[in-house]
């Protein structure tokens, strides 16, 4: 395809609250024809999935599969034209709406199940069983399964279109040291507010 090979930068970000996101950077130029590529037309449009992978042979594995929620062209003096294409796991979803509803004698597992099922999601779930819970205030999907979360113990993240609801894993695996000029070689650290 090559859309792949006017790829120019690839940036994916994983949070552990909220949704992973993606930035893919295009060469937007043919400079051949001297006329801009139709780049975002047909391949790239909002609500294309996508999926970002990396590593070698056949260490290859995904990153994010995501949708596409934005297009943003970049018209510089000196660089030819970019199009960057932005886009975010399913869990942005989670972000529509603010809703208050109950949730009598239900366990946390339950509610996630209900949500996940929700046909605006359409989402399949992993999700262990948890305790109960009486209600729900007038907040997001996310935001209330995230505080559920929180107080269990618990992590939110969809990976594909699945909804995993379970225990923390961050006990489970190694630890890796970076030495930045060494092991790291470009950083960009961002606070956000």
């Amino acid at each position: 395809m090559e859309t792949a090979l006017d790829a120019y930068e690839v940036k994916v970000s994983d949070y552990v609250e909220g949704a992973g996101c993606f930035t893919i950077a295009f060469n937007n130029w043919d400079s051949n024809r001297q006329e801009f590529k139709s780049i975002g037309v047909n391949q790239m449009t909002e609500g294309t999935e996508v999926e970002v992978k990396a590593g070698f042979n056949t260490g290859v594995r995904s990153l994010i599969v995501g949708e596409v929620t934005s297009l943003e062209p970049e018209f510089t003096e000196n660089q030819a034209p970019m199009l960057k294409v932005h886009g975010y796991d399913r869990l942005h979803r989670f972000r529509r709406g603010r809703k208050t509803r109950s949730f009598l004698q239900m366990k946390d597992s339950d509610i996630a199940q209900k949500i996940a099922a929700s046909c605006s999601y359409r989402l399949t779930q992993k999700i262990p069983k948890s305790r109960m819970i009486m209600s729900c205030k007038a907040i997001s999907d996310i935001d209330f399964l995230l505080e559920r979360a929180r107080r269990i113990n618990f992590e939110v993240v969809v990976k594909d279109k699945t909804l995993f609801f379970h225990k923390t894993a961050n006990d489970k695996s190694k630890v890796v040291s970076i030495e930045y000029g060494l092991t790291l070689r470009t950083f960009f650290p961002r606070l956000s507010t």
